[in-house]
């Protein structure tokens, strides 16, 4: 199981100073270089390219990174077979007091994988705050066997 798409949202920004630090040492090298007049221009046609193709993805990703909710509905819409994706949304369900949802999603993520202990012990912790003791127990054993 891969989490690496949870990072998406914080390191795509970041990712354009990598790619900064490319164009001023392309800038250097043909500076320095005797470089004919048609490279320049496929390089630097090129790179407003690749500059257009981000920009357009970008673009179209911002719906997706306005929120946590719509980010972690992109990523169980997409990788559904990932418990841990139905784990983060439900967390975010949760932050809003919205534990039946909450509990939805965990209950998902337990059934891509039955032995998913964070999900088990995040149900009974709902049921332990909706003062439901005997399911939450249920939940807390579970997690344990799990883990």
């Amino acid at each position: 199981m891969t989490l690496g798409y949870l990072a998406d949202r914080f390191t795509y920004f970041a990712s354009s100073g990598a790619a900064f630090l490319l164009a001023l040492f392309f800038v250097d090298m043909f500076s320095r270089a005797k470089v004919r007049r048609t490279l320049r221009i496929f390089a630097i046609s090129a790179g407003l390219l690749t500059v257009l193709y981000f920009m357009v993805l970008t673009r179209s990703l911002l719906p997706v990174w306005r929120n946590c909710l719509n980010l972690t509905g992109y990523i169980v819409r997409h990788y559904a077979h990932d418990p841990a994706a139905y784990l983060n949304r439900g967390l975010v369900h949760w932050e809003r007091g919205e534990y039946n949802k909450a509990k939805q999603d965990f209950a998902c993520a337990l059934e891509v994988d039955p032995e998913y202990a964070d999900a088990s012990r995040r149900i009974g912790e709902i049921f332990h705050e909706l003062q439901q003791p005997d399911s939450a127990y249920h939940y807390y054993q579970r997690a344990i066997r799990s883990a």
